[in-house]
């Protein structure tokens, strides 16, 4: 270390000095020996002095804020608009001259001035300065004119759609996050009364924005909800949707058990004069639509409630049907009956005008019928099939895949047996009740009458046969009713009971323990048939998938979409999309629209991974490609199916990664197709199986022996 020495007798001035080295030791010692008294109190002294200084900045800080409260009160409205103009404008200027780095750091210094000024204060201060701050908003915009009041309403959501633009999926998701925690903590914060007043206020905030806004934009504003619900909810997962619904019923239910009775009847009249209020704007259509989706939605949901589930819902019912029928006043109860008079009345005149007008149909038109049907060979298949079955099969309501495949090819058409049944009596003989109408042939006794007692009816295997057999007549009176071209057309029966080498002949297969007689007539089951429909549009999908119970949506145009017409429906070809991972059914766009490279329709049907049918197109699609044979599996002769299957990795030993209600409503849907179009179970094939070459295609990602065996 060097220090400095004076030494005079070697100094030629007097201010002159010269390095001199010393040791550590010494200079240590010199260091404590230089803070004398003098310096501490000279220390000391400047240390008063600043604080000094602070205090009388701290006082010049808050004696200026006080003349600025001071003159601020003193001012005109007008000088005090004028000082906030040169305010702003000044800012303004000062933030036009900065850089973007600058005006972060502004920012940022501005942030932690708040924060620290925040930290620093009670909590009533900050009470007091949030009425302070609330009380200068409300008087600023009391001043504002309704155009400046739009002017400030349009830079702030500028000011917030900038921001969320600059901002990653990550810092949306944060700040979605930091927003519900706030939201939660300043819930968890207040009182009922505090909440009470805080609902009241939106209410009453919400009430004056529609009263100021014009029919159209308040259209506008629904629209943009809708779309809004629609877009969050495309882009949730089943599981989500689900946490969503229960979240959902979990509020309701918590709303409801705090209300009191008062306020629970207020809140129903509400509900009721909205939703009059909005049916009164509704057109017929409209009406008939929101009718359509809420038998849709119910479906779905008794679809997939557990027994329980559905009895609990029963009484539930039963409870709030009494509750209120005892609220009504005899007025109330009066029109009610009067609109259950006129609703069955309504009805009653429309079966009898579709029963006249399918009367007068049958007189009119002049169709050669067709020759009877092998009725023996019928009765025989149902005398196997009712010995055969048990007691709990006919307790559990027969159930389609206990009927044998000799039976259902005449039991597939479902029909109103009982509004036709008067016209069906009058042209369809009756085999059991009068034997003398076939020559070739007598009334069969079945087995004697086994009686089951469910739910208190008596049930007998008597009742079944009757049953069974007017479905079979039901089916002929449908077959009458096809086109010229149908009726007079050449067809081989589907299933029917013939000599096995015939069968065989035939390309079909045989099924013992079925028909009577010798051992080697059995029940033959043909894999062709005449193709029908025809050169036409498939435009009764949606109601083929609706009678089945499936949830259906139906895109716009549906029914005149496609490449053309349908040459036939002979096969049925199933698929996977390969389209985002989330949401109901984002590949909606891609099947309907098609790519560059392939124009669409590529599918005549969708199924989301709820489970929900999206009816797309009624003509021909591109969804086949080359197969094995075009004409069955080709585009023209097969309907396509796209099922969201993405995010599920392939799997031919099963399904277990797709969703159980997909897995079941996939397989219903194509039971319900197979059903209306007469497709053998041979001919549904995963597109990976009729596509040429071999590998073409791998989808659908699941074993197509399972799903078939499903389809039996």
């Amino acid at each position: 270390m060097l220090t400095q020495v004076r030494i005079p007798q070697f100094n030629t001035e007097d201010e002159e000095t010269e390095p001199f080295q010393m040791s550590p030791t010494v200079s240590t010692a010199t260091q404590e020996i230089t803070i004398t008294p003098r310096t501490k109190r000279r220390q000391q002294s400047t240390e008063s002095y600043t604080n000094v200084e602070n205090t009388n900045i701290e006082k010049k800080r808050i004696q200026a804020r006080e003349r600025m409260a001071a003159k601020r009160a003193e001012a005109t409205p007008e000088e005090a608009e004028r000082q906030r103009i040169l305010a702003m404008e000044t800012s303004a200027a000062r933030r036009a001259i900065c850089t973007p780095e600058q005006a972060e750091r502004e920012r940022a210094l501005a942030r932690e001035r708040s924060a620290s000024r925040r930290v620093a204060m009670t909590s009533e201060e900050i009470e007091q300065q949030r009425a302070l701050s609330r009380e200068r908003n409300a008087s600023r915009r009391a001043a504002l004119t309704p155009k400046e009041v739009e002017e400030q309403r349009t830079r702030a959501r500028e000011r917030s759609a900038a921001r969320r633009a600059a901002l990653t999926p990550e810092e949306i998701e944060q700040q979605r996050v930091l927003a519900r925690e706030r939201s939660a903590a300043r819930r968890a914060a207040l009182t009922p009364g505090k909440i009470e007043r805080q609902r009241s206020l939106t209410r009453e905030r919400n009430a004056a924005t529609r009263v100021t806004l014009t029919s159209e934009e308040v259209e506008q504003q629904r629209t943009c909800a809708r779309e809004r619900s629609a877009a969050r909810r495309a882009a949730l997962t089943p599981e989500e949707i689900e946490r969503q619904r229960s979240l959902a019923r979990e509020r309701s239910a918590a709303r409801r058990a705090a209300l009191t009775p008062e306020e629970i009847e207020r809140q129903r009249s509400l509900t009721r004069e909205r939703n009059a209020a909005t049916r009164a704007t509704l057109t017929p259509k409209e009406v008939e639509q929101q009718r359509q989706l809420a038998v849709e939605r119910t479906m779905v949901i008794r679809a997939t409630a557990s027994p329980k589930v559905a009895e609990e819902q029963r009484v539930l019912a039963c409870k709030r049907s009494a509750t209120r029928r005892a609220n009504y006043t005899t007025e109330e109860a009066e029109q009610q009956r009067a609109l259950a008079r006129k609703r069955s009345r309504l009805q009653s005149n429309m079966m009898q005008k579709q029963v006249a007008k399918k009367k007068e149909t049958s007189r009119n038109a002049e169709v050669e019928w067709p020759k009877p049907a092998n009725m023996e060979c019928k009765t025989s298949c149902l005398k196997k099939f009712i010995q055969q079955m048990s007691m709990n099969s006919l307790a559990e309501g027969l159930p389609d895949d206990d009927v044998p495949e000799c039976l259902w090819a005449t039991m597939q058409v479902s029909t109103n047996v009982e509004a036709s049944e008067s016209e069906r009596a009058s042209y369809i003989p009756d085999l059991l009740l009068n034997a003398s109408e076939y020559n070739n042939t007598a009334a069969v006794s079945l087995i004697p009458s086994a009686v089951l007692d469910v739910n208190g009816t008596n049930i007998s295997s008597d009742d079944v046969a009757e049953h069974l057999l007017e479905r079979m007549k039901a089916q002929i009176t449908d077959k009458t009713r096809e086109t010229d071209l149908e009726e007079h057309a050449p067809e081989d029966p589907v299933s029917t009971c013939m000599d096995v080498k015939t069968c065989s002949a035939k390309g079909g297969k045989s099924q013992p323990g079925i028909c009577s007689g010798p051992s080697n007539v059995q029940c033959c089951k043909l894999g062709s048939g005449k193709p029908k429909p025809v050169n036409t549009m498939l435009t009764n999908l949606a109601d083929i998938l609706r009678r089945a119970g499936l949830r259906v949506i139906e895109q716009p145009g549906w029914k005149t979409r496609g490449h053309g017409k349908m040459a036939s429906v002979k096969s049925i070809l199933i698929h996977h999309t390969a389209g985002p991972s989330k949401g109901e059914y984002p590949s909606l766009g891609v099947v309907r629209d098609g790519r560059k490279d392939l124009p669409g329709p590529l599918a005549q049907l969708g199924l989301g991974r709820s489970g929900t049918w999206y009816v797309i197109a009624a003509g021909r699609c591109y969804h086949a490609g080359k197969t094995i044979n075009d004409s069955i599996f080709g585009n023209s002769n097969s309907i396509g199916i796209e099922a969201e299957g993405t995010g599920t990795p392939p799997d031919n030993t099963g399904h277990r990664y797709w969703p159980p209600v997909q897995w079941k409503s996939y397989v219903r849907g194509v039971k319900a197709l197979q059903a209306a179009y007469g497709v053998p179970t041979a001919r549904v094939l995963g597109h990976k199986e009729a596509a040429v070459p071999k590998g073409r295609k791998v989808d659908p990602n699941f074993s197509m022996t399972e799903f078939r065996a499903a389809l039996r």
